[in-house]
């Protein structure tokens, strides 16, 4: 399916998106040049990988100690993961938000069920490439998430 009958289909079925059309084009734009250079982004980096063993176990640490290591979102709806601990090869520790701040938790996520998950468009899950490994605090990430702000 091309593009614009995608986004006019999507439009229609979902006619509480009309105000988003501008957005909603540029996501169709993007998924278009991805999938015509075939590249999909690297979540896990050798950088992210060794940050991870760097941090550790994480189980005796309190929240001022425990150092984010990376972001994942979901670029199409709620869903943004703090990762900061590795538990295996799919499961990983961090602290997660829905949408809403009061219901976000610490807990386990699988890596693999996240990279599974397609939203609108057939996007899935990205990692935020802007965000630095140690630069936050999960007591900081928890302040600024239950104070409603945004990292």
């Amino acid at each position: 399916m091309n593009i614009k009958k995608e986004l006019k289909n999507y439009i229609n079925s979902h006619p509480d998106y009309w105000e988003f059309e501008d957005e909603l084009k540029e996501v169709l734009r993007l998924k278009k040049i991805n999938k015509s250079k075939h590249k999909v982004m690297k979540i896990i980096t050798k950088e992210i990988e060794q940050a991870f063993a760097k941090q550790g176990y994480t189980g005796n640490k309190s929240a001022k100690d425990i150092k984010i290591i990376m972001k994942l979102f979901n670029p199409t709806g709620a869903g943004t993961w703090y990762l900061y601990e590795k538990e295996d090869e799919d499961i990983y520790w961090g602290f997660v938000t829905l949408g809403d701040p009061v219901c976000a938790e610490c807990g386990t996520v699988s890596m693999q069920e996240l990279m599974e998950y397609k939203g609108r468009f057939g996007l899935g899950i990205e990692r935020d490439m802007h965000f630095e490994p140690f630069s936050k605090t999960l007591e900081e990430v928890q302040e600024i998430i239950k104070s409603g702000g945004h990292v």
